[in-house]
């Protein structure tokens, strides 16, 4: 699951997270539930780096400005941008930076595809095209917010390098040294049909990893889309986002979501979640770093899950009281 090749020949590198940030991008949409949560973020961050903060319009920009000033947060400090069909997980389909040694900035454009929405409408509708296509239109088009990434880039002057690979930003993690981690069957489902050794190539040109290790599935409670997990339990999700289960702390330690044995039979999710996690860490006790050394693993103890009741009015509809935005 891990593989190790020459170093790119590419100047530019995707830095850690962990790093020294000059300027942190942050979505606002208007779901008035995630204001109190959007300012918190913008509060804490100002104190340390640059906010640049991302509207879809006009309008949410103001709604947003004065949220902000009724918090006493001065907003002369923070840089407004407007940009159609952004959405608050700016995280998935926003710019992903690279940087060289002389400090200089290129943004890569990756491909989107909505979560690869197309092949879960396609899944339900028994493979029926007209049908997929016709909840496609009720919910959203499937080029929505493909665009972002590279007018993010624009509007700060910043080169542009496309590629061709179907990912989001949630499931990128490297440690900046040259290693990064990938779900490796939602990075396949994003891209049907592409081999693991075009992938492989084309995340070693665009980010300048020389080591990419291969995990398997991420938390029961992220499913692609909307659909059963398991027995009478539902959930809506991206299929296994790295950033909720695997994350880089340093560049040789890795922090892992964990269910402890004395609780993977406390609830059905818990057990599929021990199952998944445990693979993982067998993946990852075995994988290399891009010198060749062992990695350090922390298992950190996932929170209890939080459930609710509903109701299944038909596919991709539910009653109000499971009330999230998409």
């Amino acid at each position: 699951y891990s593989c190790n090749h020459q170093r790119s020949t590419s100047d530019f590198y995707m830095p850690a997270e962990f790093e020294e940030q000059e300027a942190v991008w942050l979505g606002w949409q208007g779901y008035e539930s995630y204001y109190q949560v959007g300012a918190d973020m913008i509060e804490s961050l100002l104190l340390y780096v640059q906010v640049k903060v991302v509207t879809e319009s006009d309008s949410i920009l103001q709604v947003c400005k004065n949220y902000l000033t009724q918090r006493e947060i001065d907003t002369a400090k923070i840089k407004f941008y407007v940009i159609p069909d952004n959405e608050f997980w700016i995280r998935d389909h926003g710019a992903t930076f690279t940087v060289n040694k002389n400090g200089e900035i290129q943004a890569v454009d990756f491909n989107w595809n909505t979560y690869g929405i197309r092949s879960w409408t396609m899944e339900i509708h028994d493979n029926d095209e007209s049908k997929a296509d016709s909840l496609m239109n009720i919910w959203f088009a499937g080029s929505k917010r493909e665009k972002v990434d590279s007018i993010m880039a624009a509007k700060d002057s910043i080169p542009v390098i496309k590629s061709w690979v179907f990912i989001e930003g949630g499931t990128i993690e490297v440690n900046g040294k040259g290693t990064l981690i990938l779900n490796e069957p939602l990075t396949f489902a994003r891209n049907e049909g592409a081999s693991k050794d075009s992938i492989e190539k084309e995340f070693k040109r665009v980010l300048g990893v020389t080591n990419i290790i291969w995990l398997q599935h991420g938390l029961a409670e992220d499913p692609h889309i909307w659909r059963t997990i398991t027995d009478k339990y539902v959930g809506l999700g991206t299929g296994g986002h790295t950033d909720e289960y695997v994350r880089f702390a340093d560049e040789n330690t890795i922090l892992l979501a964990w269910v402890d044995e004395s609780e993977k039979d406390k609830n059905p999710l818990n057990r599929i979640n021990y199952d998944r996690m445990s693979i993982n860490y067998e993946i990852l006790k075995n994988a290399k770093n891009e010198n060749g050394d062992p990695f350090k693993i922390v298992k950190v103890p996932l929170p209890d899950i939080i459930t609710q009741p509903i109701i299944i009015l038909e596919a991709g509809q539910w009653d109000d009281s499971y009330n999230i935005p998409i």
